[in-house]
């Protein structure tokens, strides 16, 4: 297989496996954290639905449980890693790295805030209509609703 034909075929796949079902932590009644989520406020879409967080479930480490972290934060990429615990509602954050794009004064303040808010959480809870409140120690909020979740 030729490099030409085999990156279309990984693409492909790259693609089918995140559109999948995430597969529930084996022993857990907690509802399925990992998936794609689009930042609320005050019930809309903050900046256009711009700002996004993507978890995926890694294999465990050292008995951890440990997802995947990536986004966009209205200018910037960001990626990094977070450990969690479905059960007792845990997600803490580890540190988040970003490209460096320029964009104007205001959507780059947002994004700060909202990226110091990300790194800061600790634990996260449902609420009805599927949606995911990140929390911090603080007693800051980030408030999610799934990509494509039909029940809004």
């Amino acid at each position: 297989m030729t490099l030409r034909t085999a990156l279309p075929l990984f693409f492909a796949a790259s693609l089918a496996a995140c559109s999948s079902a995430p597969t529930p932590i084996p022993g857990s009644s907690a509802p399925v954290l990992p998936g794609q989520w689009t930042l609320q406020q005050a019930g809309t879409p903050a900046t256009d639905g711009a700002v996004r967080l993507v978890l995926r479930q890694t294999p465990p480490r050292e008995g951890t449980t440990v997802l995947d972290v990536s986004g966009f934060s209205g200018v910037n990429h960001y990626k990094g890693f977070a450990t969690y615990d479905a059960d007792a509602h845990m997600l803490v954050m580890g540190a988040l790295s970003t490209t460096r794009d320029t964009g104007p004064a205001t959507k780059l303040q947002a994004e700060g805030a909202y990226l110091q808010k990300l790194e800061q959480v600790a634990s996260f809870e449902w609420k009805e209509g599927g949606v995911l409140v990140l929390k911090t120690l603080a007693g800051d909020q980030l408030t999610f609703t799934r990509e494509g979740d039909q029940s809004r």
